[in-house]
C-alpha cells in the first residue's frame, strides 16, 4: 500500500487516484466496495466509489492525501475522526485472489466464508491462507 494516492470528493461520489497503478490489495479493497467504477483504458481516471465508503477507503489508504470533505465522511460528520483500524492484507493474496473477490464484491457479495473450499482450490491455498483471506475480506466489510 506504498502508491501515492489523492481522495476527493467529485460530483457526489469519492474520487480516487493514484500516482502509480495500486497493488491487488489496494484494488481488492476498492472493489469491496460495490458498485466502482474505473475506466482502465483512460490514463489518469480515477477509480469511484460511493459516499458511504467513505470511512472504509479512508481506512484503506492511510497514506493518500485526503480532502477535508471526504474525511468529514469518513468520521460522521465530527469534526476528529477516530483512526480507523489497519488492516493488514493477507501475504498470500495474489492479483488473481483480488480479482477475483472484485468480481464478488461487484457481484454484491458481502460474505466469502461459504466459498472458502473453493478459493482453496482455485488457488492452491491452504486453509489456513483460505481462512486470512476470508478473515481480510470480513473486515473490509465493516
Amino acid at each position: 500500500m506504498d502508491t501515492p494516492a489523492t481522495i476527493t470528493l467529485e460530483n457526489g461520489a469519492i474520487h480516487i487516484r493514484f500516482a502509480t497503478p495500486p497493488d491487488s490489495a489496494v484494488r481488492a479493497g476498492i472493489k469491496a466496495c460495490p458498485p466502482w467504477a474505473w475506466k482502465p483504458d483512460l490514463p489518469g481516471q480515477p477509480w469511484i466509489v460511493r459516499l458511504r465508503y467513505a470511512s472504509k477507503i479512508v481506512a484503506l489508504l492511510p497514506e493518500a492525501k485526503v480532502s477535508p470533505e471526504v474525511l468529514r465522511l469518513a468520521s460522521n460528520g465530527k469534526e476528529t475522526a477516530e483512526p480507523s483500524p489497519v488492516v493488514e492484507t493477507p501475504a498470500c493474496l495474489t492479483q488473481e485472489i483480488a480479482d477475483f473477490l472484485g468480481f464478488l464484491a461487484y457481484a454484491g457479495h458481502t460474505s466469502i466464508g461459504h466459498i472458502k473450499p473453493e478459493i482453496m482450490r482455485l488457488y492452491g491455498l491452504d486453509k489456513a491462507q483460505a481462512g486470512q483471506i476470508v478473515d481480510w475480506w470480513n473486515l473490509l466489510q465493516k
